[in-house]
């Protein structure tokens, strides 16, 4: 178990997918498990774009995930943004055809047996994530094994969310240059600030508020303050 929690750990230093990856890999492994896949997503988005992987199975699998948009219907993926519970993937339900077929595709490149880990940002935000662990044998996860490993689970996963949160958060900031004075802009937006309020603390007119967050709206690729203070939000921007 020692072994295993060092591992965990070194998720937050690493900072490209590819050393994440080798260490979800090794987890998995020691689990017992064939392999293992985290996602990680805006709760209630219906564009997708959002989505953010670490793949630690046969690419196989993960090409036809994605040429099928399986992620539009996956009940795992439901399942996860409605409960905070691991769970056996064998147990939970398939209500359409379409996932049905979602399930005997994964059987059949081995996904047998399947733990279903949830995990969930605090702070309001809707950014989350779930962690599915695999194994050929179909008997491999009941719930008594779940519970054994339910610690180490949640760890995974806690920390495989925290490190995709940094990395995006880390990317914004390099690849849309915001400022300091642009992400306190955006705080106080977020904070319910308008643009009166906002203008006596800058020693300015609200005009020029307007102005700035127009700009910020562009920079962001998005059609209001609101979105644009909301999308900081959801991104971890505001994170020190």
């Amino acid at each position: 178990m020692r072994e295993l929690n060092d591992a965990i750990n070194q998720i937050p230093h690493r900072a490209h997918a590819a050393e994440v990856t080798a260490i979800v890999k090794w987890v998995a492994g020691r689990l017992g498990c064939n392999g293992a896949v985290f996602s990680s997503f805006i709760q209630g988005e219906e564009d997708f774009e959002s989505y953010r992987y670490i793949v630690a199975c046969a690419a196989s699998w993960c090409n036809l995930y994605m040429e099928q948009r399986w992620f539009a219907i996956d009940p795992f993926l439901i399942y996860a943004q409605q409960h905070t519970e691991p769970a056996v993937g064998n147990e939970i339900p398939l209500r359409t055809e379409g996932q049905r077929l979602f399930r005997l595709r994964a059987r059949e490149t081995g996904f047998n047996s399947i733990a279903v880990v949830p995990c969930h940002t605090a702070a309001g935000r809707s950014r989350m994530g779930v962690l599915y662990l695999t194994s050929d044998d179909p008997d491999y996860f009941t719930h008594e094994t779940i519970a054994l490993a339910k610690m180490c689970l949640r760890s995974i996963a806690a920390e495989l969310l925290e490190w995709w949160s940094r990395k995006i958060r880390r990317e914004l900031l390099r690849d849309l240059s915001i400022r300091d004075d642009e992400l306190r802009l955006l705080r106080l937006a977020h904070q319910g600030f308008g643009s009166k309020e906002i203008a006596r603390l800058f020693d300015t007119k609200p005009a020029i508020i307007d102005q700035r967050f127009a700009r910020l709206s562009l920079k962001l690729n998005v059609p209001s303050r609101a979105m644009a203070a909301k999308l900081a939000h959801e991104s971890g921007l505001f994170d020190e």
